[in-house]
């Protein structure tokens, strides 16, 4: 066998195993292993228009106990929207930047545990908190509402594309940054 022929036979066997092996919900399993270790599955993605839908939606009282299961970092989740307008105004009067070009106004993380998990409605709200503050240092508003009208608890998480820390912007790529919240979620 040539080196050429080896070579080919491993990237077809290379792309054999990712074709057919499981997807990303296989790496962040949603059951646990480990007891008392919960393994959620995580998305993110951008908000580029209407935050308010968004943050309307994450804080419905009929999916949030009421709204008892949402809470705010450097934020009151009521004012959220207003807060995130501020700071996100207040950026681009530091920078001296126009509102024409705007970008992502935040993200929406969403963090869902299996039903075989023993997790509480609470546990999974402080799981979320601790999630988006590792993830954004601390740095950006966010609001964490925790959802219990299905079967699987889910966090959403709605962050600031600003900080009002130093008024940078979030800096996601893809994958990548999937990959870094799977990693924080699974500690």
């Amino acid at each position: 066998m040539s080196f050429a022929s080896g070579r080919a036979r491993v990237a077809i066997c290379f792309c054999l195993l990712l074709r057919f092996s499981p997807g990303p919900e296989w790496q962040s399993s949603p059951v646990s292993y480990i007891e008392g270790i919960y393994y959620a599955i995580t998305k993110i993605h951008a908000v580029k228009v209407r935050l308010g839908d968004a943050i309307n939606y994450i804080e419905n009282p009929d999916k949030t106990d009421g709204q008892e299961l949402i809470s705010g970092y450097n934020t009151a989740p009521q004012t959220a929207v207003l807060d995130f307008s501020i700071t996100a105004a207040m950026a681009r009067k530091a920078r001296n930047a126009s509102a024409k070009k705007q970008g992502n106004l935040a993200y929406h993380l969403i963090q869902s545990f299996s039903p075989d998990d023993a997790v509480t409605p609470e546990q999974a709200h402080e799981l979320g908190r601790k999630l988006a503050m590792e993830f954004t240092d601390g740095k950006f508003e966010f609001v964490v509402a925790t959802h219990i009208n299905k079967d699987s608890i889910h966090n959403h998480i709605i962050i600031n594309a600003v900080s009002f820390y130093d008024y940078k912007k979030l800096r996601t790529v893809p994958y990548r940054t999937a990959q870094q919240i799977r990693s924080i979620s699974d500690r």
